[in-house]
């Protein structure tokens, strides 16, 4: 029986991950086949947090006022102006919690802000 073995190592950089994903599926269609495949699985980098983040502030700073409204309202207070904002760190994290955020095809966009009110 004549038996080859090859190795190789390959790097696709792309915007289309859904030919990446289908990729992936072809080799495991191979391995289910009983081709011996030695892969790891691709790893996908969200590169648009530029173009999330100003919506992203927008619904936090949003959703910090709606926050505030109730304190206010619960306290009997008028609401004030905004004493301090600051912008948080952003999180990318994978879509599921059981995935790992390098591997997961869908990911999940979080920003952490702090909005501070005066209450007159």
């Amino acid at each position: 029986m004549v038996r080859y073995i090859l190795s190789q190592g390959v790097t696709v950089r792309t915007t289309d991950v859904q030919r990446v994903a289908q990729t992936e599926r072809a080799l495991n269609d191979l391995v289910r086949e009983g081709v011996q495949l030695d892969f790891a699985a691709p790893t996908y980098v969200f590169t648009k947090l530029n173009e999330v983040r100003p919506s992203m502030i927008a619904e936090a700073t949003a959703s910090a006022r709606s926050g505030a409204e109730q304190f206010a309202k619960d306290s009997g207070a008028p609401l004030g102006p905004i004493r301090q904002a600051t912008q948080g760190s952003f999180e990318i994290l994978a879509r599921e919690d059981i995935d790992s955020e390098s591997t997961s095809l869908d990911k999940r966009v979080r920003v952490v802000a702090t909005v501070s009110y005066q209450l007159r």
